[in-house]
């Protein structure tokens, strides 16, 4: 019924009686009972198990994004005008939200970060690398959170079927627990 693979995204439509909630999963509507507070109107992910059984739930990250393809911003990423292109992007633009989006992504350079809202095959990801922690996060799609720390080789992810996805197919992979529910992934070798 549902791909059980990859964790799922889907909508809280509506709260009902006795912590019943209406779902909007792709496009069918159901409902469920949930022992956590769900927000409606608001979109979570959750690992899919039998008989509708969600694991791992979390709130999906919502972040606002420029409309430019993420392989084309990571080229002017990293070209030594970056800056001044932001700079420039920010004042040549009329839109609000493109706007936002420039300011933040400037105010992050100062910090050495770099903070790039934009679309991969049309989709919203977030790409994030922090110098100081040599880490990239990406948020994308149905993967909420991926932390790749490249000094230890380590994938964080909340995601208990990517931790079983890198075990069946690697060698290389050792597992550790993180923080709450995440789970720190090692790579003995190169990534």
């Amino acid at each position: 019924m549902f791909n059980d693979v990859l964790p799922i995204k889907f909508k809280v439509l509506d709260k009902m009686m006795f912590n019943r909630y209406k779902l909007l999963i792709g496009k069918k509507e159901l409902t469920t009972k949930s022992s956590i507070e769900l927000e409606p109107n608001t979109y979570y992910l959750a690992e899919i198990y039998d008989k509708l059984v969600f694991k791992n739930l979390q709130a999906d990250k919502v972040f606002a994004y420029i409309d430019y393809d993420c392989f084309e911003l990571l080229k002017i990423a990293f070209r030594d005008d970056f800056k001044y292109t932001l700079i420039n992007s920010l004042l040549q633009t009329n839109k609000k939200a493109d706007y936002d989006c420039y300011k933040t992504m400037l105010f992050a350079l100062n910090e050495d970060i770099l903070y790039l809202p934009c679309l991969l095959e049309n989709k919203p990801i977030l790409i994030e690398y922090r110098k100081k922690k040599n880490e990239l996060v990406i948020y994308y799609d149905v993967f909420a959170k991926l932390s790749l720390n490249l000094n230890t080789n380590k994938i964080i992810t909340s995601f208990s079927k990517v931790k079983e996805i890198c075990l069946n197919y690697s060698n290389n992979v050792e597992i550790s627990p993180y923080k709450d529910d995440f789970f720190s992934l090692s790579f003995k070798g190169k990534l």
